[in-house]
This record gives C-alpha cells, sequence and structure tokens, in this order.
C-alpha cells in the first residue's frame, strides 16, 4: 500500500508542537537548529541526523553540541545508507497495525534527497493505520548570492521512484522550475531536459533583495518564459504554493509530461515531493553541484512555517 498525502498549512501560534518523533539535520547553517530551540518539540524520540563532511563549515560545531546537550540522538549517516536508516527508525517507531504515527520533520537544513527519502518512507508504511507528519522550515535572513558558479554535477530524478512516467513518450517534456539564485542553474537545468515549455516559480519576500539577485540569476531564462507563465508565491505560505503547483500540475498533465525542478527554498522543494506523491506520471528532479558547491550560511528570521500531512490509503476509484 502507498499512501497519498492530504495536505493542510501549520500555524506556529496555535498548535503545539508533540509528535512520536521528531527529526531534524545538523547542517552548518544557523537556522539547522533554530525550530528546535524555539519550538522545544515533545516528542518519545528526538534525532538530529549529521553529515559526514563539512562538519568544521559555519555553526556545524555549534548546532552538534547544542543537540546533543539537548537530549538529541546525533547519528551520523551518509546518503548510500539513508533510505536503510529511515526504514529502521520508522519500523522502530510503529505501534501495530490500529495506532497512529505522528512525525515532526524539520526540513530548513536537509537535502532535497534526504527529504524525498523520508517523505517515500512514510507513505509506504504498513504497519500502522494512521501516518501524519508536521514539516516545519525556518526562514532565513537575506544572504548573498554564491561567489562562484559551481557545474551541475547531479541533473536526475531525487528517487527512482519519483522518475515519473510519461503520458506520451513522444511528447516533450514541461518544465515547472521553483527559482533561486545560483547563477544560471535552472537554465542549465532546463537546457539538459529539453523542455517543450518552461513555467517558472518565483519566491517572493519582504525583503526585496532576495527578488533582485532571483531575477539577475535567472535573467536569460526569464527572458524567454512568457510573463503568463511567470508565477509568484510567499515562501512564508507553504499551502497556497501547494495548491498552486497541484492545480497546474493537473492541468498540464491533461496534454503533456511534466518535470518539477524545485530551486529556491527547501519548502517548494518539499511542495514539488508531495505533488510526486500525488501523481505518479510526475518527474521530481535534483540538481546539484554536490561537494563542489559553495557552501553558504542561512541565518534563521525568527519565522516558521510548515506543512501538516496526514498519509492516508490510495482507495481505488
Amino acid at each position: 500500500m502507498i499512501r497519498i498525502p492530504v495536505v493542510d498549512p501549520w500555524m506556529a501560534s496555535t498548535q503545539q508542537l508533540e509528535s512520536d518523533l521528531f527529526i531534524a539535520a545538523v547542517g552548518y547553517e544557523t537556522r539547522a537548529r533554530f525550530a528546535a530551540e524555539h519550538l522545544t518539540p515533545q516528542a518519545r524520540k528526538k534525532i538530529a541526523v549529521a553529515f559526514p563532511d563539512r562538519k568544521s563549515d559555519f555553526d556545524y560545531p555549534r548546532n552538534l553540541a547544542w543537540y546533543r546537550k539537548s537530549g538529541f540522538e546525533t547519528p551520523e549517516v551518509h546518503d548510500q545508507s539513508f533510505q536503510m536508516w529511515c526504514d529502521s527508525v520508522f519500523v522502530g517507531m510503529e505501534k501495530g497495525e490500529e495506532s497512529s504515527l505522528s512525525v515532526c520533520v524539520d526540513v530548513s537544513s536537509m537535502t532535497r534527497f534526504r527529504m524525498a527519502v523520508i517523505v517515500d518512507t512514510l507513505r509506504k508504511l504498513k504497519s500502522v493505520s494512521k501516518v501524519r507528519a508536521l514539516f516545519l522550515y525556518s526562514l532565513a535572513q537575506f544572504s548573498r548570492a554564491p561567489q562562484t558558479c559551481s557545474p551541475n554535477l547531479h541533473v536526475d530524478p531525487v528517487l527512482a521512484c519519483f522518475a515519473g512516467w510519461p503520458v506520451d513518450p513522444d511528447r516533450g517534456p514541461v518544465a515547472i522550475v521553483g527559482l533561486g539564485y545560483e547563477q544560471d542553474k535552472a537554465l542549465g537545468a532546463v537546457e539538459h531536459i529539453q523542455a517543450s515549455q518552461i513555467w517558472a516559480f518565483s519566491p517572493t519576500s519582504e525583503d526585496r533583495r532576495y527578488t533582485r539577485a532571483q531575477e539577475e540569476a535567472n535573467k536569460t531564462l526569464l527572458e524567454s518564459i512568457p510573463l503568463d507563465r511567470r508565477l509568484a508565491y510567499p515562501v512564508n505560505q507553504p499551502l497556497d504554493s501547494f495548491v498552486r503547483l497541484e492545480s497546474l500540475t493537473h492541468r498540464i498533465l491533461r496534454t503533456d509530461n511534466l518535470v518539477l525542478l524545485p530551486f529556491g527554498p527547501k519548502i517548494f522543494a518539499l511542495c514539488c515531493i508531495l505533488i510526486g506523491c500525488l501523481y505518479s506520471q510526475v518527474a521530481v528532479w535534483r540538481v546539484s553541484a554536490g561537494e563542489t558547491e559553495e557552501p553558504l550560511n542561512r541565518i534563521p528570521n525568527g519565522e516558521l512555517c510548515g506543512l501538516d500531512v496526514d498519509f492516508v490509503p490510495n482507495e481505488p476509484e
């Protein structure tokens, strides 16, 4: 059985943060511990997954020390074994076929690959009747764009199960691109998949520096996209982003194949992964420069947003 997501908003001011399991990432960004530090989550098991590299960058040592002091388990897990690790953690939390499982996941400093693995594991759990997940995201202050332009080393589906299947193999793919401010990365990805049509989702913020940096980094790509295919979304309202993305996906799939390219904020990437759970035809790709990518420290701006997701059985019509 594969479950599908039913998505609702999360409001920090109105809901208690309680769950069976809380998962975060020990990253080098200052915001990697903000949600846990600010909300003091109550959970039977609390884990902050450590990365095996870049341990000396920015706030990694301070984040690791804080999580350990606060009672979190901090296992160091490589990407190659992350799926196996997730399976063992979630199976260990299951309480029987008639029970429910609630999970809280801070995606602020997670890679798109690890987000996809967690979502895929949750939708495939068999030994519980209900699966509920709260996904948190810590918004960041403006930081400068990368000073170096690293080539795209990974341009492929975020996971094999999110590779999608074409409506018609003879049709070229339509691309929906979430824009970030890495110089021309989105353009390179669109050219790689040879998209027949492009839609752009641009994040908006009260800080206009984000908009200027994003427009400058994607100037060549934006010049090729008609104005009616350029859509804006507020980063702090992820449900609105999800609804607009789902509506456009439904429309495009009537006639075309679709690839989602989630550059930009991690919360938009999460929306794309959830869309991939709803529509198996859709391909969700990751584009990364890997270890050559210049690290950036993202400082929390004090605002949290999130999505409250029930993974329910996909009943046949």
